[in-house]
């Protein structure tokens, strides 16, 4: 499997990871960013969207005045589960996850997911809400 590779600019601005996401959800946000060996997660966002809808903060990669170059083969992941806040309500959604550096999106930096609701998926065994969907990938930092 070709793994992603997001290209961050070594004397760039401190890097940031976006979700955008229709209001008209709620769900959850999760990134994890990685060491070098792909062990040892860091959560950098557990984030629930709740049936009012928000918009999910901004991440930021490394600390304010962090070392840039810490990022080097890392490895980020991200997971949003979501559904309509109302069930029946959206027929289709869309998901725009982005690593930005001077709010600009990077090379090999933004995804979009996109495609219909399906009614078959619960998003925890507590509550059902029909209509959930689930998108994540994984990608390795590269700085250039």
């Amino acid at each position: 499997m070709a793994q992603n590779q997001i290209r961050l600019i070594g004397k760039g601005a401190n890097p940031v990871l976006k979700v955008s996401v229709p209001q008209e959800i709620r769900g959850q946000v999760r990134v994890r960013l990685w060491d070098a060996d792909g062990r040892n997660p860091e959560v950098k966002l557990s984030f629930d969207i709740p049936k009012e809808g928000l918009e999910v903060p901004p991440v930021d990669l490394i600390e304010p005045g962090g070392n840039l170059s810490s990022l080097n083969l890392r490895t980020l992941t991200w997971a949003v589960r979501f559904a309509p806040q109302e069930p029946g309500t959206m027929k289709r959604y869309e998901v725009r996850v982005w690593v930005e550096q001077s709010g600009r999106a990077v090379p090999g930096g933004e995804f979009l997911y996109s495609g219909p609701f399906d009614d078959n998926k619960e998003l925890d065994e507590v509550e059902k809400l029909g209509d959930i969907e689930e998108i994540g990938d994984v990608a390795l930092l590269m700085v250039v």
